[in-house]
Parts: structure tokens; sequence; C-alpha cells
């Protein structure tokens, strides 16, 4: 059975003082105020699925900010995505994997990337776009109007579909 997200969080990891970590927090926060995202996420998900059946897997929430950590770093399925997302305290806090939290086998974590669809990208970036305009963030920019914000304007990048209205993920 998918869950949109965790009903409640588990026990993490403290936030971690620095760049990278503060810009993750910024995203993850943006995340956390558009609840529509993650409900693109989980209907793509629940697509041609049996609601009540499975065993719990990775929730939307987690499929999509693995997604995100996966295209901002650059990282494949087969060796970096699950390496990192296994190592890094800073990326397991952003994907809300606690600390006694599962480790995603590349395999979940390709098959789960893969069935977020172009379109629910495309309205992502719309909804981002939106919020970047009404928190006056330029895309590709790293001057923002709020410190909250910091660096957030990454994710408009990383979540841009391509000129042939694809996201390679």
């Amino acid at each position: 059975m998918r869950e949109k997200s965790q009903k409640q969080l588990t026990l993490m990891n403290p936030a971690v003082d620095h760049p990278q970590a503060r810009e993750l927090e910024s995203i993850s926060w943006i995340l956390d105020q558009e609840a529509d995202i993650v409900d693109m996420v989980h209907q793509d998900l629940c697509q041609g699925r049996p609601k009540a059946t499975g065993a719990c897997g990775m929730s939307a929430e987690q499929v999509l900010r693995a997604a995100i950590v996966k295209r901002m770093f650059g990282l494949s399925y087969e060796l970096l995505l699950p390496f990192h997302l296994a190592d890094s305290n800073s990326l397991q806090r952003f994907c809300r994997i606690g600390i006694a939290g599962r480790r995603f086998k590349k395999s979940a974590l390709a098959k789960n990337i893969k069935r977020i669809s172009p379109q629910a990208w495309e309205r992502i970036n719309r909804i981002l776009t939106v919020l970047g305009k009404e928190e006056n963030i330029k895309r590709g920019s790293i001057v923002l109007s709020t410190g909250r914000h910091a660096n957030a304007s990454k994710i408009f990048l990383t979540l841009k579909p391509t000129s042939n209205n694809k996201v390679f993920m």
C-alpha cells in the first residue's frame, strides 16, 4: 500500500551546518508548502495498482525527494544514488529517511522514480514557477528575496523539462 507521506516522521539526524544542507532544507520547505506536488506523484505511483495490497515501500514524498536528489547531484541509479541515500545524513533528512529507516535498493529507486510521468513533472514545474514568481525567485539565479529560500532556485532548474518536453530521470 502506497502512502503519500509518512504519518509520523521517524527519528532524524540533526541538520548539518553546511551550504548544501541549507539548500536541501530550503527545497524541503518549499515542497512542504506545496502539498499538490506530492499528490501528483502519488497519483502516478498508484495508477493501475491495487490500493490495499503490497508491502509498505517508499512513500510518494520519498520518491519525489529521491528524484530531486538524483537530478540535483547527477547521480546514477546503479551505484551512486543508493549509496548516497544510505551514507549521507543530509540526504536522508531531505528524503525523510529516519535513523533506523529502511534503505532503498537501486531497483526500487529506479522503478519508482521512472513512474513519475513527464506530465507530472511539467505540472510540478508550473507550480514551482508560480511560487518562484510569488517569492521573486528567478530561474537560474542565486539572488533570492528571502533568507528562508536561500539557493532554492536550484529546484526550478532541477525540475525544468528539457526542450523535447521530457525530464530525464
